[in-house]
Formats: C-alpha cells, structure tokens, sequence
C-alpha cells in the first residue's frame, strides 16, 4: 500500500480509506494491484455517501413532520375575527 501510494498509483486518499479497512481485507486488496485498492476506495467512498444521505434524508423527513404537525396542531385553533373582542 506505501509503496503504491509513494509511487503515485494510488491516490493518499485511497490509500487512508483502504487502510482503515480490517488487515485481512487491506491484505486481499493490496495483493491484488492498484486497481483493486482504486476500486475498493471508490466503493467504500460510495457507501459512505448512501449512508450520509440516508440520514440527511431521514432528519429531513423528520423536521417535515415536526413541522407537518405544528400545523395541523394550529389548524385545531380557531382564528380570531375580531367579533369576539
């Protein structure tokens, strides 16, 4: 992995994302050339931005309905025409 990040083959960035993976798995993708470890990096980048997207998307719904809620609560309220004043 050092030797092909040094080398230019795998980008710094790869070559950190790879080696916060178990050793086994940094080990397979390693022996496997700089293509695999290129290969491994963008997946394990992929994943990473689906599930920072599923949660934005999951507090986006849940601020929706807060604030779905906050009206139906206030459409309970009967507004003031001013007759009653």
């Amino acid at each position: 992995m050092v030797q092909a990040v040094s080398s230019g083959d795998v980008s710094v960035s790869a070559g950190e994302i790879v080696a916060k993976m178990p050793v086994e798995e940094q080990a397979s993708i390693v022996t496997s050339g700089k293509d695999a470890i290129v290969k491994a990096a963008s997946q394990a980048r992929n994943a990473r931005k689906s599930a920072a997207n599923k949660l934005r998307t999951g507090v986006e719904t849940s601020r929706a309905n807060e604030q779905q809620s906050t009206v139906e609560e206030d459409a309970s309220v009967v507004p003031c025409d001013g007759s009653g004043i």
